[in-house]
């Protein structure tokens, strides 16, 4: 077999020793050899900071992905690495506060080339606290479609530090998923108290939050609203209110609709105890 890359053809024989006409039983086989070069370079976010992440490559083949292989940057986010001259598929995993991101085409040329990677500041930070669930896919469907950037992160490895406030300039979105008990623990609590002393913008989600704890001080003092009840679970409709910046563009929403969980069986009704603005309401509350 020919060693050097480019196209190549090899022809076979197959015929009994008896065969008289060997010639009519041949195979030929077209293909070409790809040439494997070096491609390197630095991992950097935006500010030039090195960081260190995991690179996977992998080829399209039809409706898949081939994986190909795969090499980290280090701490000076240098990478380098042996590929075939085709056209790849690059998945970025840095380390955290990064998102992971894609590049759909990686193109590597048949010389070898310098290719420095730029990672993304995270738009948003999610905190996956559904207890096992897999409630983050809604969320992170939603922020994929709308091209906004996020860090997964799960609460039990979770660390708070002030410079997250300048990571996640967005905000935070805190998922509880279904649990019934036990949605934010103390130390749940002094850590949201954290970031929102920080100036962090926070999303709390979960089934039963208000159910849980609606009646602590968390509530009252911290998030600064009142647990009132539940609205009924036939209610499918929020309504912006009229001349606030966000809720005066909302018009209206439904929830439950394809697309999402279709799960909402205990919405909250909060009202407002400091000067925190009314974005929504439901329907049926005026």
């Amino acid at each position: 077999m020919a060693e050097r890359s480019g196209e190549h053809e090899m022809y076979f024989v197959a015929a009994a020793s008896d065969d008289s006409e060997a010639t009519n039983d041949t195979v030929s086989i077209a293909f070409e050899v790809l040439p494997f070069v070096t491609v390197s370079g630095y991992v950097t976010d935006s500010l030039g900071i090195a960081v260190e992440s995991k690179l996977i490559f992998s080829y399209h083949r039809e409706d898949s992905l081939v994986w190909v292989d795969s090499t980290w940057s280090d701490l000076t986010g240098i990478y380098s690495i042996l590929l075939p001259s085709i056209e790849l598929s690059l998945i970025i995993e840095p380390v955290f506060p990064y998102p992971v991101f894609v590049l759909d085409t990686f193109a590597v040329p048949f010389d070898g080339c310098v290719c420095d990677i730029s990672v993304p500041h995270a738009d948003f930070l999610l905190v996956d606290d559904d207890n096992g669930a897999d409630c983050e896919r809604y969320f992170q469907s939603s922020l994929i479609e709308r091209g906004i950037t996020f860090r997964r992160v799960d609460r039990d490895t979770m660390e708070f530090y002030p410079e997250m406030a300048e990571l996640f300039r967005s905000g935070v979105i805190w998922f509880c998923g279904d649990a019934e008990v036990s949605t934010l623990d103390e130390e749940d609590m002094d850590n949201i108290e954290f970031m929102l002393d920080m100036g962090m913008n926070i999303l709390i989600s979960g089934q039963y939050i208000s159910d849980d704890i609606g009646g602590t001080d968390f509530y009252r003092n911290i998030l600064g609203v009142e647990f009132t009840g539940n609205f009924p679970s036939s209610e499918r409709f929020f309504i912006g209110v009229e001349d606030d910046i966000i809720g005066d563009n909302v018009g209206f929403f439904q929830v439950n609709m394809s697309g999402g969980a279709s799960n909402s069986v205990s919405a909250d009704i909060l009202e407002p105890i400091f000067s925190q603005a009314v974005l929504t309401n439901f329907s049926g509350s005026g």
